[in-house]
């Protein structure tokens, strides 16, 4: 479905990005992946030698504004041109609403926000027509979700960026589809014990009480949606936000 197409992914050393890495490569792509850990960058690397010539990473702090300005430059010195942008990296912690500091509110928006924006921005010049941007937002971010107002404020505005760039002339000449992912509670390090498995607490009565078919999402179903808006089999798609929240937000 990818194949021989570069796509570069952020928040791909983890969860959802991590699965996403390993489809598009089994799906043909060349990956590259923006991190900034060396460490699980190298890992990342270590976990798929049988895909080391598909395979490039980029150490880079996504919320280093003035770094990230330079990913064009970095990108366009190996002489990369793209087919997909998979802009998934994002946070998710920030304190109840009384407690909220504008460091808080800045470090939320820079990463969720800011980052992916300009991310965008430096590679749409590196990027061949007819290519694809996918951006992770949230199922929940229509919803609204008291105790986080921050992270899904980023989200919706994460939809609506995504709907704004790809009506953008110089996106459209070029016939580059932009689209977002939406998943719902899905088993990662932000909703479960990385040891083993088992559910926050306070999810679990979402999970039996709320969500239609009462089962948590895993990163690589939601993998496959990131593959699906990627490759050109979504062709006629863009503008669109791809839910995959088992019915939570839906029905």
């Amino acid at each position: 479905m990818l194949s021989n197409k570069t796509i570069v992914v952020t928040g791909g050393t983890s969860g959802i990005g991590y699965d996403s890495v390993k489809l598009f490569l089994e799906n043909g792509a060349n990956v590259v992946v923006i991190g900034r850990s060396e460490k699980k960058l190298q890992q990342l690397v270590a976990d798929f030698p049988q895909f080391a010539k598909q395979i490039q990473t980029v150490l880079m702090d996504m919320e280093n504004t003035e770094e990230l300005l330079t990913i064009g430059d970095k990108l366009g010195e190996r002489n990369l041109t793209i087919d997909g942008i998979f802009a998934n990296a994002g946070i998710y912690e920030s304190p109840e609403l009384l407690d909220v500091a504008p460091a808080d509110f800045d470090k939320l928006f820079n990463v969720n926000i800011k980052a992916p924006f300009f991310l965008i921005q430096k590679l749409l010049p590196l990027m061949n027509p007819h290519g694809s941007i996918v951006m992770t937002s949230s199922a929940a971010q229509a919803l609204g979700q008291p105790g986080n107002p921050l992270y899904l404020a980023t989200k919706a505005g994460i939809r609506s960026l995504a709907r704004s760039i790809g009506g953008e002339k110089i996106v459209l000449d070029k016939g580059v589809r932009v689209n977002t992912l939406s998943p719902g509670v899905t088993r990662t390090s932000m909703t479960s014990n990385v040891e083993t498995g088992e559910v926050d607490e306070g999810l679990k009565d979402i999970i039996t009480n709320k969500i239609p078919l009462g089962r948590i999402g895993e990163t690589n179903e939601i993998a496959q949606g990131a593959l699906f808006l990627l490759s050109d089999n979504s062709s006629y798609i863009t503008g669109t936000d791809l839910v995959m929240d088992d019915g939570l937000s839906q029905i």
